[in-house]
């Protein structure tokens, strides 16, 4: 492996790093239903979910999956990937089934805007710059 492969690897990780830190706790829908919301910190500045939002969500998912969907519900914005590809992560495959009806592992620019119109306070999203390989 080469230096520059190497170099990109450790950036790679420390922007992972970095972006995992604003995410200070995740919950289950069902927790959040109960009055527990994640803490997130973006940007060292505390940011809350609507409790709103949870009900709305709430209508949406099967009583049996609440346990199963996590909130905030995280996707990542791959700029390596081209424009306007996310990708899911495996702890939010389930919420994002629920939500669009169907399996997805990549959303569209568009699918990500019209599930955070629907539940703005309940997406996060981490940004991977583009020297990721």
């Amino acid at each position: 492996m080469t230096y520059a492969v190497m170099d990109r690897i450790r950036r790679m990780i420390a922007e992972i790093e970095s972006s995992l830190n604003v995410v200070v706790s995740r919950v289950t829908l069902k927790e959040a239903l109960e009055g527990k919301l994640p803490k997130i910190m973006p940007r060292g500045e505390p940011m809350y979910i609507s409790y709103m939002d949870v009900l709305e969500l709430s209508k949406v998912v099967p009583e049996e999956d609440r346990e199963r969907v996590l909130l905030p519900i995280t996707l990542v914005r791959r700029v390596d990937m081209g424009s306007g590809v996310f990708v899911v992560p495996e702890e939010d495959k389930r919420a994002i089934s629920i939500i669009l009806g169907e399996n997805r592992e990549y959303l569209s620019k568009p699918e990500v805007q019209e599930i955070a119109s629907r539940f703005p306070s309940l997406i996060h999203i981490i940004i991977l710059g583009s020297d990721v390989e």
